[in-house]
């Protein structure tokens, strides 16, 4: 079994597919990411977050997960953004990875 996968792991492949698709996401999120931030309107946006914050459900196992208000939630945003900017254009793009796992983490436990 391990024998017959490893050739098929292992074999030499066209990085076009995995870099449109790095492109694409970083594009999609950095968009979503801005409208969410410039154009709040009608859009479920960083605002609401803020308005509602008192009433967010925790979910279990992570109470601890401190939720921002004002400035600290729009700087959440902000480097949402920037990460997504990195990832689609590649720009530092293993930190850009990071920062955009652990903001988004962080944003969904909210």
């Amino acid at each position: 079994e391990q024998d017959t996968a490893a050739p098929w792991l292992f074999r030499a492949t066209d990085p076009l597919g995995i870099g449109l698709f790095r492109i694409l996401f970083g594009t999609i999120m950095a968009y979503d990411f801005a409208r969410r931030l410039i154009f709040p309107v009608g859009n479920p946006s960083f605002r609401h977050l803020e308005e509602f914050s008192e009433f967010q459900f925790k979910l279990e196992g992570f109470e601890w997960v401190p939720g921002l208000v004002g400035p600290a939630l729009y700087a959440v945003g902000v480097g949402l953004l920037l990460a997504a900017l990195g990832i689609a254009l590649g720009v530092a793009y293993r930190a850009a990875c990071l920062a955009f796992l652990v903001l988004y983490a962080w944003l969904a436990l909210m």
